[in-house]
């Protein structure tokens, strides 16, 4: 009755509260007016609850079996090093290999845990096994597992040093139905084993003559050692390594039954089980370290520190980037080319405006970064985790909205050293340039149009930072292209206006998300460079066209720096007529 009582409070607690009679009608499949119960209960709560309970059950069994074994009340599998090779073994895999399944982990754990218990079992034998001697051993090798996961990472690369010590803390925390599967077969099978050895388990407690001389059998007891060694691995391979569970539930279940181990393991499960169900819960209810930030949606927590950030779309994956921290995943872009280095081992949720919420939820992210134009999504992805959406009007923006993210994420002084480091190679340009201020055009080709980018556009508020003018056509505030073309930061013009893009240098790019309408944008710039009026344009005439990357939409740090590079091979590097 208590493990119920827990387990629907658990359920039923969170950022997003469900009343335990909600909780239990949901779970009954009676109508609760609130399609949100079932997404939040089913998808998010409700296994997490049922792993905690089926690892506690486990590291219980396992803890029981040992001490029973070794006759040691303090035989644990953390302590005599089964958790350690099986952790060993599991970072290996996370650190190692660059993509693991999820069924593999219990393989791995449970083989580190087995060689482990080998070592510990072996090297503790002398004319028979002494409990001291396993204790002992048990440590020196769970020490040396240790050592060896230290050094792992330590060497390891930073992504997959962060996965693997989120995973060493142990914890059910993101725990979904996929991490269920490959944990219950384990269970199935071994639980009923340790329930049919349970006999043996009271014969080896007699001591080892007289074990022997009712017929105790040592296959008997490297059979029990396996079923431990088995529920332990496959335990700290679905939450990682939880202590103390092995140890204490077996001595708190020999203060509710006797010590006969078919009650005890029986026991044992249910204590276990509880033990780390009702520790998941208080732990979630004391209340965060977390900072309270006041985005576009409403106020949210944001976690401190926070280890495992999706952004939504590639402006705050750029400023996050710019920040030092790399989002775990990310909805992928064409328009980004200078991010692409970025992207090694980023996961991908889909593509930009449609992000996969199965694949955000997969990910057990501690924190969802985007625009505000994901608001229609905002209760879905802040019932995943914590969610904070910024205002971004325009690209022209870029500034003011990477100081918001910056005091969002805690990282105001690196936000402040970028933008130094930005203003100083202005700097650096504008003393390059000397007396010199050239007219810059910048124009997008479009496949069905030709825009004139304007100065409080992206590229218009680096071109101003970088002291260079613009054409008058150009030189128009967001306010006022606003109110001409409905648009701030840019205007559409016919062939019949090119003479607006002319300058002393003309930028020119085209780009777009899909292939297909870049191609079409592609076909409209050749159609463009043949037509007449294109070549009567100083610019153009005078050879200052120049073609460049998608950067040049770009709307944070990393490309404001990008679009200074090409001002410096352009208009410095490159002879001046």
């Amino acid at each position: 009755m208590i493990i119920l009582v827990v387990m629907i409070l658990s359920v039923g607690y969170g950022e997003y509260p469900i009343a335990p009679l909600n909780v239990i009608r949901t779970l009954l499949g009676l109508e609760t007016n609130n399609p949100d119960y079932a997404f939040v209960i089913y998808t998010l709560r409700l296994p997490r609850v049922i792993v905690a309970f089926l690892v506690g059950m486990a590291l219980a069994i396992a803890g029981t079996i040992l001490q029973g074994l070794t006759r040691n009340p303090l035989a644990a599998p953390e302590i005599i090093g089964v958790d350690a090779g099986a952790g060993l073994a599991a970072v290996a895999l996370i650190v190692l290999l660059l993509s693991i399944p999820v069924y593999v982990l219990p393989i791995a754990a449970f083989a580190g845990a087995s060689i482990a218990a080998l070592l510990v079992y072996t090297l503790a034998w002398k004319n028979g096994s002494s409990p001291i001697r396993l204790i002992l051993v048990g440590v020196g090798v769970g020490s040396t597992a240790g050592a060896f996961t230290s050094l792992m990472i330590t060497f390891g690369s930073i992504y997959d040093v962060s996965r693997a010590l989120v995973w060493l803390t142990g914890s059910v925390y993101g725990r979904s139905w996929k991490h269920i599967q490959p944990l219950l077969p384990w269970l199935i099978v071994f639980i009923p084993l340790s329930l049919v050895c349970a006999r043996e388990l009271n014969t080896i407690n007699l001591g080892d003559e007289v074990a022997q001389g009712l017929g105790s059998r040592v296959e008997w007891q490297r059979g029990l050692l396996l079923i431990s060694v088995a529920l332990a691995g496959a335990s700290v391979a679905t939450a990682g390594t939880i202590g103390f569970v092995g140890l204490m539930s077996p001595h708190l279940s020999r203060q509710l039954v006797d010590t006969s181990h078919e009650g005890l393991i029986l026991t044992a499960a249910l204590v276990g089980g509880l033990l780390v169900t009702l520790t998941d819960f208080l732990g979630r209810s004391t209340p965060a370290d977390c900072t309270p930030v006041d985005p576009v949606a409403g106020t949210t927590c944001v976690p401190n520190p926070f280890e495992r950030l999706i952004t939504l779309d590639g402006v705050a994956f750029e400023d996050a980037i710019a920040l030092g921290i790399k989002p775990i995943a990310t909805v992928f872009s064409n328009l980004s080319p200078h991010l692409n280095s970025q992207l090694d081992k980023v996961e991908n949720i889909g593509q930009t405006g449609e992000p996969s919420l199965e694949n955000v939820l997969a990910l057990n992210p501690d924190l969802i970064m985007g625009l505000d134009s994901y608001q229609p999504i905002y209760a879905q992805t802040s019932k995943i985790a914590p969610t904070v959406l910024f205002e971004f009007e325009h690209s022209g923006q870029w500034k003011e909205v990477f100081q918001t993210i910056s005091q969002m994420l805690g990282r105001e002084d690196t936000a402040q050293q970028v933008m130094d480091d930005y203003n100083k190679r202005l700097e650096e340009f504008k003393a390059k340039m000397g007396d010199r201020r050239p007219i810059v055009s910048v124009v997008r080709i479009y496949p069905n149009s030709i825009n004139l980018y304007l100065r409080d556009s992206f590229p218009g508020t680096v071109l101003q930072d970088a002291g260079l003018a613009r054409p008058s056509a150009q030189d128009v505030s967001a306010a006022d292209a606003q109110c001409i073309a409905n648009n701030p930061i840019q205007i559409s013009i016919s062939r019949e206006l090119l003479s607006q893009s002319d300058g002393d240098v003309l930028f020119v790019w085209t780009a777009e998300n899909e292939a297909e309408a870049n191609q079409k944008a592609q076909k409209n710039l050749e159609e463009l460079q043949h037509d007449p009026l294109w070549k009567t344009l100083d610019v153009v005439q005078k050879n200052k066209v120049y073609f460049v990357p998608s950067y040049w939409i770009g709307a944070g740090p990393i490309a404001a720096n990008a679009v200074i590079d090409d001002l410096f091979k352009y208009l410095i590097e490159t002879p001046q007529s």
